[in-house]
């Protein structure tokens, strides 16, 4: 039984799965899929020894596709896809919507659960650099045109693979969060080569502000470009709804990745 990745272009929305499922037995599987089951029917990665999973979603047009390799935040960690969707962090609407603007997305699943410290730091860092990697490797995707972002912890995982010296078109961090591995991370901020983005409300908690503040010092003493957008309100919730931050975050990868 396929569920919600179960199209051949890897997204299909839940207004277009209930349209198709017409009979009674279609629409029983249905609810099964949308209410019960496990909704990281997700691609299996490989690279370098390591392996992990990934949300993806493909445009409908013909490949190779720019792509957008994103890090989830804290919130899938700690609730789960589902917990995180109720409180209105939703990584498949966020998944289509990359989609829906001409970007395979590849939304990088953690496997190591709601870890801190220094060991826990030294799974997930490997994690996403090699998830990065195997993105960059997929024969549908441009390898000269994706972009790396995340949010919250995703964003700190964001500076500190963007720091090891990967060729990506650009580096987004919305909110980027672990307040002191960040500040670890700026000290090889020299190792970026993409233009970068920080995104952040004004009435955020003062750690994710300082993590702004402190990435932006540190981009204008190495020469490295990045732009700082800041929103006048939302809290670290804003960036739980994409449609919040959406056109700025466009208008970048647009730029930087040629669309």
């Amino acid at each position: 039984m396929e569920c919600w990745q179960g199209s051949e272009s890897g997204r299909v929305s839940k207004r277009t799965q209930w349209k198709t499922a017409k009979s009674p037995k279609a629409c029983l599987a249905l609810l099964v899929c949308l209410f019960f089951i496990n909704p990281a029917l997700a691609e299996s990665w490989t690279h370098g020894g390591a392996s992990g999973k990934a949300m993806v979603c493909k445009p409908d047009t013909a490949p190779p596709y720019p792509a957008v390799v994103y890090n989830h935040g804290h919130l899938i960690d700690s609730a789960g896809l589902e917990g995180a969707a109720r409180k209105g962090y939703d990584l498949r609407e966020l998944c289509d919507a990359f989609a829906q603007e001409g970007y395979l997305a590849f939304i990088l699943l953690r496997q190591h659960g709601d870890g801190k410290g220094k060991k826990y730091i030294r799974k997930i860092i490997p994690e996403a650099r090699h998830g990065l990697a195997a993105a960059k490797a997929r024969p549908d995707v441009d390898p000269e045109r994706v972009a790396l972002g995340g949010f919250s912890r995703g964003g700190f995982l964001t500076l500190t693979t963007a720091t090891q010296g990967v060729d990506v078109a650009a580096a987004f961090m919305l909110a980027p969060g672990m307040t002191k591995p960040f500040h670890k991370a700026l000290s090889r901020i020299g190792g970026i080569k993409a233009p970068m983005l920080a995104m952040i409300a004004k009435d955020d908690e003062s750690d994710f502000l300082k993590n702004v503040f402190s990435l932006k010092s540190a981009a204008n003493d190495s020469g490295k470009e990045l732009k700082v957008h800041y929103y006048p309100s939302g809290g670290h919730e804003l960036f739980y709804d994409h449609t919040k931050y959406w056109s700025e975050l466009m208008s970048f990868l647009n730029l930087h990745l040629d669309k």
